[in-house]
């Protein structure tokens, strides 16, 4: 029955030490910027030749190529953009 007593005794330590150990120094993920979305639907994130998917606010170019400076998503053309249910 000691024994027993020993062995559960030493299992509750050694779970104790796990979970101690693995939430101590858990690396936090880095800050981002937070994403605005447009709400403006005249602007250039609506109404430029390339335009960025989720519509951030300040993204929109007229030149191909070009990524969100939000997001960094690559910017689609407009002409094509699938709307998936949403309306513009």
């Amino acid at each position: 029955m000691n024994s027993l007593k020993s062995i559960l005794a030493i299992f509750m330590i050694f779970a104790a030490c796990c979970i101690f150990v693995s939430c101590e120094g858990e690396p936090k993920a880095p800050a981002k910027a937070k994403i605005e979305r447009a709400t403006d639907k005249t602007g250039k994130e609506y109404t430029s030749r390339w335009i960025c998917p989720m519509h951030c606010k300040g993204s929109g170019s007229e030149e191909r190529g070009q990524k969100c400076p939000a997001c960094e998503m690559d910017l689609v053309d407009n002409k094509n953009h699938a709307h998936h249910g949403h309306n513009h």
